[in-house]
């Protein structure tokens, strides 16, 4: 295998091996998840953190107004889409012909960041708004018990509504939410396959998944469907990005999840900041897979200029494989 070939055959299988170990890792994480949260036992003989199992995120600061860690990554997630974006769009890295595949992968990827970022101002939002911590659960509780005109006028209205007309409500909109998110992930799937998928994830979220691991369900289920996009690409396609992308990436992350997720209380939330070490690596893995990407084609340029004969060695190699 040839680092500076860009086409070298070898990154197909490199690549094809890389998104299974991801795909692997992600089931692994999943399914410790369901059956922790499915286990009654005390909390000491649990893996994952209190706190993480209570709100879905291992959170810093959470009554200190614009400066909890959903705060943090509101800012951070921001900054990141715009500095990310503008590399793509703007700069002598992005407008290089041969960053094609990589920026095709990676702008989408870059409002997704984006559209996560303000997830997290939401959340942060809400908690200044009610002054409840960080607890979804406290949320709930507080919120019933000290109801405004306007959450009496939701409740009242959702009263209202017959189980029917509200399950269907609630699948709808999630269906809406899932579609937008599957496009981002996965651009290529077919419209009609993506509507499949979005209304069984949005029905499995509204009915299995408790709420305070929504967030939790969504990341991973986005990382499976991009994965198994992934290597459902073209021989042709599957190149240094599509090999290096999980190595760099998905597989590094989903190591992050579980630091933030059990180990919350013993280092992550005072040393890390709590969640802002999951979205701070997501965007730190990007950039660096991107910039790898850049240099790697700049040397297979030089490469092709110092050789010409390259290229026809490569049509041999791609006539055989």
């Amino acid at each position: 295998m040839s680092l500076v070939e860009t086409d070298d055959p070898m990154f197909v299988e490199m690549g094809n091996q890389a998104h299974y170990t991801s795909i692997a890792s992600i089931l692994f994480f999943a399914w410790a998840v369901i059956v922790e949260t499915s286990n009654e036992n005390d909390d000491d003989d649990l893996i994952f953190d209190k706190q993480w199992r209570r709100d879905g995120f291992c959170v810093t600061n959470s009554n200190v107004a614009y400066f909890s860690s959903h705060d943090a990554c509101f800012y951070l997630d921001t900054l990141a889409a715009i500095f990310i974006g503008y590399l793509v769009l703007k700069s002598p890295l992005g407008k290089n012909p041969n960053m094609k595949l990589a920026n095709q992968l990676l702008m989408p990827i870059v409002l997704g960041i984006l559209g996560h970022g303000v997830a997290h101002g939401m959340i942060a939002l809400a908690m200044r708004q009610e002054n409840l911590g960080s607890s979804l659960s406290d949320v709930n509780e507080k919120s019933d018990a000290q109801p405004n005109n306007e959450g009496v006028a939701v409740q009242y209205m959702l009263a209202e509504m017959t189980p029917q007309v509200l399950f269907a409500t609630q699948v709808v909109s999630l269906a809406f939410f899932w579609i937008t998110l599957i496009k981002l992930t996965a651009a290529n799937i077919p419209f009609l396959q993506t509507l499949v998928m979005a209304f069984v994830a949005g029905t499995v979220q509204s009915n299995l998944v408790p709420t305070q691991l929504s967030s939790t369900f969504v990341q991973t289920t986005l990382m499976l469907i991009f994965s198994i996009n992934q290597l459902a690409r073209n021989e042709e396609e599957k190149d240094f990005t599509y090999a290096t992308f999980p190595l760099i990436v998905t597989i590094p992350l989903t190591f992050v999840g579980w630091l933030e997720s059990t180990q919350c209380a013993v280092f992550v939330r005072d040393k890390f900041y709590g969640h802002l070490i999951y979205d701070g690596f997501i965007s730190f893995s990007l950039l660096t897979w991107y910039v790898l990407c850049y240099i790697q084609v700049t040397q297979s340029e030089d490469d092709r200029t110092t050789n010409p004969d390259t290229t026809t060695k490569d049509a041999n190699k791609k006539k055989i494989a």
